[in-house]
């Protein structure tokens, strides 16, 4: 989609091209990868006359300046977290870690925002090779395996009501995954339909003779007896589980941007520092940062909720992009450690907070030798 409107892409390998580059959003990817990618160990002849061939024809279809020669390949120039498959594994991990820490709504919340994100399988219409298909697999474990993680918060927190249609719509797309029959079998048992239960294990017998020629596992089989005797063990829980409870802190590295419209000489203009300071959230958010408010202007935290290897790289590109925004504005940059509450959405920073209003304050006061002087109160 660009400006509201499809793209047309032509062709489905040429399709593929831009799926490649897209996976490794905003890195060079070499032509002879994409020709791995693409036909393996068997290229043929004018492979990479094709690769060259269909990254014309996108970079005429793609809005100018995103499809970038490089030798010794093409890069996609975006951010990764403008590419809803990475979104997708960003808010997959989130909901993996918060069930894991006892937070179930948080990883219910988390499931749903990573399904949302999910287009369908990962680069349709080509097959392909070496790291491409073992990164395809990986992504589709991954929503498998987040689509089961969303049921089993729902299931937790007493919605096994709505989750029945969902669970019916994957037992028919994934017939031989078990865990999909079993849930379904537990949120029809919950819902007081005990005979749908039993009904959905012996759909799920006859699937897996049929398909793979196996009985089910023990723990389906299980599953089934308990659910004649109306064991206690399968009812709802009584009370969702809390939410408010306190987490455990965990410390994190972050990064972390202030911005303000304000420049150290510039005149205050309350009309036009309020619009900058809207540029600038804009740009920050737009590279990945947590906002937050700070005394006239703004804080973008790079690392909160989710650490990731590029944070001090992103930081530092909306800071950059900061300044192509608002020429003249104050910028203040720094690294230290977060303490995070574990699995909510609220945190606080203090050495973080401490180094970065050092530096913020020598660049609002103008003075010519902040770096020098804020790396001596590093640790």
């Amino acid at each position: 989609m660009a400006g509201g409107e499809e793209l047309d892409l032509g062709a489905p390998r040429q399709q593929a091209v831009l799926g490649l580059l897209l996976l490794r959003a905003g890195r060079l990817v070499p032509t002879s990868t994409l020709v791995a990618d693409l036909w393996g160990d068997a290229p043929p002849g004018r492979a990479a006359n094709s690769i060259q061939v269909h990254v014309s024809r996108l970079r005429r279809a793609l809005p100018s300046g995103l499809l970038v020669t490089r030798a010794p390949g093409y890069l996609i120039d975006v951010e990764p977290e403008q590419v809803d498959a990475l979104r997708f594994e960003r808010a997959a991990v989130e909901a993996r870690t918060s069930f894991d820490a006892g937070d179930v709504a948080a990883a219910a919340a988390a499931a749903a925002e990573a399904l949302t994100e999910w287009r369908g399988p990962i680069l349709p219409g080509a097959g392909y090779h070496g790291e491409a298909a073992g990164e395809v697999a990986r992504l589709a474990e991954l929503q498998l395996s987040t689509a089961e993680l969303d049921a089993e918060a729902r299931l937790a927190l007493g919605r096994h009501a709505e989750l029945i249609g969902d669970l019916e719509a994957l037992v028919a797309a994934h017939p031989l995954h078990e865990p999909f029959h079993a849930q379904l079998m537990r949120a029809l048992y919950r819902g007081g339909r005990q005979a749908d239960a039993l009904a959905a294990y012996t759909r799920a017998r006859d699937d897996l003779v049929e398909y793979a020629g196996i009985d089910p596992s023990l723990d389906l089989q299980e599953l089934q007896r308990l659910i004649l005797l109306q064991d206690a063990s399968l009812d709802a829980p009584a009370t969702p589980p809390r939410t408010d409870a306190p987490a455990a802190s965990v410390r994190k590295t972050v990064t972390a941007v202030y911005a303000s419209a304000f420049g150290t000489d510039s005149p205050s203009d309350p009309e036009l520092h309020g619009a900058g300071v809207d540029f600038l959230s804009a740009a920050l958010e737009q590279h990945g940062g947590t906002i937050l408010e700070a005394p006239d202007g703004v804080v973008a935290l790079f690392g909160v909720p989710q650490v990731r290897e590029d944070d001090a790289v992103r930081a530092a590109r909306a800071a950059l992009a900061c300044i192509e925004l608002v020429p003249g504005a104050s910028i203040g940059i720094a690294s230290g450690d977060a303490l995070v509450q574990a699995g909510s959405g609220e945190f606080t920073y203090h050495e973080i907070a401490k180094r970065l209003t050092y530096v913020v304050s020598l660049i609002l006061a103008g003075a010519g030798e902040t770096s020098e002087q804020s790396s001596g109160e590093r640790e």
